[in-house]
């Protein structure tokens, strides 16, 4: 995703960035989808490309492969595998000279300008001594894997961040205080916006966010002005997505008995309208569809609707 000044090029990296602060389990460029369609906690995975409705499909490689990011002819993303847990990998957009670039154990990798931003993991051992991972800050690179710089370190409780042109927007989670902060690309400049922010997105400029899981608003990007949007009768509110003037999104959860449904509002939180019932755990869009990893019992397989079809 690079900068651009023309409105349509702004809007196509606007388009890529909301899919990419989805997890990235998708990505659309230039007519094409490049997706994992099955996020499962075991068994064969897949990194492949298709038209948006689905048609062409070709495998490009067995990774399991999320934050996926589109860089000319090349695809960045992190795959899981054993050896080497949450690596960055590239691979060319038809499946050939597929490459390590990073053995950083990296989350959430965004590629923009020349760099990699990515959460850094930290090991840590749990019961039985069982390994698991946790965000330890965030860091940056140049896409050959060189110049690796610490944006903010000694974070373990740093849960996620969006990448704005020359500005990161992050939020932390500890315990119940959950804070959003803006700095410069480059670390510098932190500043806190907000408190009890669940989850953001940058649409035309403005912060829209989730406060206390149940509400939807939107602020300016200084935090000075701040305006409620929405309070569906179903949480939390997660997954925001965004196409033609509707903000997508899913309300309610899904354990054992829970259900969830696909929806979206105006901008102005006017015409709120429920689209289907999914348990769904993040929305992607490409072109007139709409794209969803449906979860259960841990598994999320990728499913997809025409956006403007009425579905029971």
């Amino acid at each position: 995703m690079q900068s651009c000044a023309r409105p349509d090029d702004e809007q196509r990296t606007q388009a890529e960035a909301l899919n990419l602060a989805n997890g990235g389990q998708l990505a659309f460029k230039d007519g094409w989808v490049y997706m994992n369609p099955y996020l499962w906690s075991e068994g064969a995975h897949q990194l492949v490309k298709s038209k948006p409705d689905g048609s062409s499909q070709t495998k490009l490689s067995d990774d399991k492969a999320s934050s996926i990011n589109v860089v000319g002819d090349w695809l960045y993303y992190i795959a899981s595998e054993p050896r080497k847990p949450n690596a960055i990998y590239k691979i060319k957009t038809d499946g050939t000279d597929r490459s390590l670039v990073s053995q950083t154990n990296a989350s959430g990798l965004w590629v923009q300008d020349g760099w990699m931003y990515y959460l850094r993991l930290t090991e840590r051992s749990g019961n039985k001594n069982a390994t698991y991972y946790t965000p330890g800050g965030i860091e940056r690179m140049r896409m050959d894997g060189s110049e690796k710089q610490t944006l903010l370190s000694n974070m373990d409780h740093i849960k996620y961040f969006f990448l704005q042109g020359e500005r990161l927007y992050y939020l932390t989670g500890e315990g119940e205080k959950k804070k959003l902060y803006v700095m410069g690309n480059d670390g510098s400049g932190q500043t806190e916006l907000r408190d009890n922010v669940k989850e953001i997105r940058i649409i035309d400029g403005w912060i829209y966010y989730v406060r206390d899981d149940k509400q939807l608003r939107k602020m300016s990007a200084d935090g000075s002005v701040d305006i409620p949007l929405l309070e569906p009768a179903r949480t939390p509110i997660f997954g925001l997505n965004y196409r033609d003037g509707w903000v997508y999104y899913v309300s309610g959860g899904f354990g054992i008995s829970g259900y969830a449904s696909m929806e979206r509002v105006r901008l102005d939180g006017t015409r709120h309208q429920a689209l289907a019932e999914a348990r769904a755990t993040a929305l992607y869009i490409a072109e007139d569809q709409l794209y969803f990893p449906y979860w259960s019992m841990g598994d999320r397989t990728m499913y997809h609707m025409k956006i403007d079809d009425p579905q029971p």
